[in-house]
């Protein structure tokens, strides 16, 4: 009896303290993008329970290591020191590419089935007659996909944030003398971990993006589900064969630092644009 009622005890702590967090990171979001919006919170079911990211601790350990880079100015030896650590990062990397591209594509089946299910189920005109426009019930709809892997994502970022340094410092390493070049690869290493961590978020919004323009198009949800990995895969690896390129340093940070962040928003407001005229039939 006691231990059922310890078990009940710490139950309602995590919901309680789960409720709170995601009540304090729903204010700082737009309103279709709360769990509180009734669209979203249809759409989550038994998820709205999911424990978003902690983000100040990813910050944290973003500064610390912006910190180590900065120390290898006056102490260089600090470089050679992180070498010994890239082995670490070349090994856990694949696992946490391979968790990446299941969060991306649960996310996008969901937010096919999001759609092509209003289509299906006749409910598209009901949806209609809410007081949220049609660009924002599809927000709405791409933010609850998102949710639904808040947690695997909050992984990534953690990740993400642990090994990047160690393979950026190995990469840009290779193309300048950290002894002769003070600048440039420092603020290339800085630069390349933030926008590694912003890219899981807007490239998981892309693809939420873009399965639901393919879901409003295609209307039939296997069928959606399918072609909707067709543009990611040719995102990724556009994305990827730039970086192939022999480019001059500042093209190169062009292209691998603020490309990545541009090009999926851009891709997200052309996908909002084709739902959005896909489901009202303009």
């Amino acid at each position: 009896m006691q231990q059922v009622s310890s078990q009940t005890t710490r139950d309602t702590i995590i919901t309680r303290i789960k409720e709170e967090r995601a009540g304090d990171l729903d204010e700082q979001l737009p309103v279709w993008a709360r769990r509180s919006n009734p669209i979203v919170r249809r759409h989550l079911g038994i998820y709205w329970k999911t424990l978003p990211p902690d983000i100040n601790p990813i910050i944290k350990l973003y500064l610390v290591q912006v910190v180590i880079i900065l120390l290898t100015v006056p102490i260089p030896f600090l470089t050679d020191a992180i070498m010994p650590v890239i082995t670490v990062s070349v090994v856990l990397l694949p696992m946490a590419l391979l968790l990446y591209a299941q969060v991306l594509f649960l996310v996008s089946s969901h937010s096919v089935i999001t759609v092509t299910n209003e289509i299906r189920n006749d409910t598209l005109d009901v949806m209609r007659m809410t007081p949220y426009s049609m660009r924002e019930l599809l927000l709405s709809k791409i933010s609850a996909s998102v949710w639904r892997q808040a947690e695997n994502i909050g992984l990534l970022m953690y990740a993400v944030t642990l090994l990047m340094m160690p393979i950026l410092v190995m990469q840009y390493g290779s193309m300048w003398d950290f002894r002769e070049y003070l600048v440039e690869p420092r603020l290339a290493i800085i630069a390349g971990m933030a926008a590694a961590i912003v890219r899981i978020v807007l490239e998981t919004l892309m693809v939420a993006a873009m399965a639901a323009a393919v879901g409003a198009m295609v209307r039939v949800r296997n069928m959606a589900i399918i072609v909707a990995t067709i543009p990611v895969f040719f995102y990724f690896l556009f994305i990827n064969l730039l970086r192939l390129l022999p480019l001059s340093w500042p093209l190169r940070m062009l292209v691998e630092i603020v490309l990545p962040l541009a090009l999926p928003v851009v891709i997200i407001y052309g996908a909002l644009y084709i739902a959005e005229r896909a489901m009202t039939g303009e």
